[in-house]
């Protein structure tokens, strides 16, 4: 694991688990790193739609999409669903 993903890692387990947003500042001040190491960091779960960014307030918030699973899994059937085969 590189240190840009540690550092994702760390600062996604500082998200708190209810929603409520928590200011860039005080995620860099947890860590101890720069404002752009934790906007780089938090680039893919935003854009994937798991993190939520308030551009405004400087802010980020977990963004929780139905159940605990990735979005994307619903689109695959489930394991015991039967093949087709022709």
């Amino acid at each position: 694991m590189t240190a840009a993903e540690r550092l994702q890692v760390t600062l996604l387990a500082l998200l708190p688990a209810d929603g409520s947003a928590i200011s860039a500042k005080a995620l860099q001040g947890a860590v101890g790193c720069t404002s752009r190491d934790v906007a780089e960091a938090f680039d893919v779960p935003v854009i994937a739609g798991t993190v939520r960014h308030d551009l405004i307030a400087d802010s980020y918030a977990a963004q929780k999409k139905g159940s605990s699973l990735p979005h994307h899994t619903d689109q695959f059937p489930p394991e015991t669903a039967p093949i087709y085969q022709p």
